[in-house]
């Protein structure tokens, strides 16, 4: 999940940077990719609580699970919220339909060909197609 955003971090100046992880051992292999200050939860503590507790305001890019990616676009619903979605990718061209997301308007995208990055705003987060 962390991958997407390390070109972000890299590309812009960040106010926050946490990533969630299951064991010390992850922690051990991540931390000398990630930038300065990161703040890194191992479970059963998750991420979004540290998040949701140091981080007030602007845009928000997020990857993981989409019950996390769900409580980061409810707290900040209207703000610059980008949410990378995690979903199988059978082809990665479109062409299987493999990874479809409900988009609010009603229409379906497929997260491998028209995203996999999208605003939180196109997300209905109950995507089961």
């Amino acid at each position: 999940g962390v991958a997407p955003l390390l070109f972000v971090a890299a590309s812009r100046p960040v106010a926050g940077f946490y990533a969630g992880v299951a064991s010390d051992t992850e922690r051990a292999f991540l931390a000398p990719l990630l930038p300065a200050g990161t703040v890194v939860t191992v479970n059963p503590q998750l991420v979004t609580d540290a998040f949701l507790a140091g981080c007030s305001a602007g845009p928000v890019f997020a990857c993981g699970p989409s019950p996390m990616l769900r409580v980061l676009a409810n707290r900040y619903r209207g703000g610059p919220v980008w949410v990378s979605l995690e979903e199988r990718m059978a082809c990665g061209e479109g062409l299987c339909k493999g990874c479809p997301v409900r988009r609010r308007d009603g229409s379906v995208a497929l997260v491998c060909s028209d995203g996999p990055v999208f605003p939180e705003g196109e997300v209905s987060w109950t995507w089961q197609v």
